[in-house]
């Protein structure tokens, strides 16, 4: 790991007090109307985490846009408790999706904080063993 990952997961651990059990890159998938952003799911001993990681896209560095996106902050966090974790479901790949899909899995993942059932889908990263580990976390 080079030295801005190790001080980007120390100042992690300084602001939230956790030390990560598995972290990988992913997409979060919105409706039609929302634009698809990437970030990162993290998994702590108490929490799932999605940290969107600002940046522009493609299209737009391509055209000249001179403001950054603002920076994310710990504030920013999507968190899950282990506990509110109500299912995880796999999306299964069609197939075309072979050869026009994305190399990422897709998955989504049902929670419960304030009671309503809520749904994270992500696109993530196969070769990441942070679905296993979340299984052995959940109670």
């Amino acid at each position: 790991m080079d030295e801005s990952a190790q001080a980007y997961w120390a100042e992690f651990e300084r602001q939230t007090g956790e030390k990560p059990l598995a972290k990988t890159m992913c997409q979060k998938l919105g409706s039609s109307r929302e634009k698809a952003e990437w970030g990162l799911l993290i998994l702590t001993e108490t929490c799932l985490r999605y940290r969107r990681i600002p940046g522009d896209s493609w299209l737009s560095s391509l055209i000249g846009r001179k403001e950054k996106s603002p920076e994310t902050g710990l504030n920013e966090d999507l968190i899950v408790p282990c506990g509110a974790i109500k299912g995880i479901t796999r999306r299964k790949k069609k197939f075309l999706d072979f050869f026009f899909g994305s190399p990422f899995d897709g998955i989504s993942i049902s929670y419960a904080i304030t009671g309503a059932l809520e749904s994270l889908d992500l696109a993530i990263d196969p070769k990441s063993d942070i679905l296993g580990k979340l299984e052995e976390q959940r109670p």
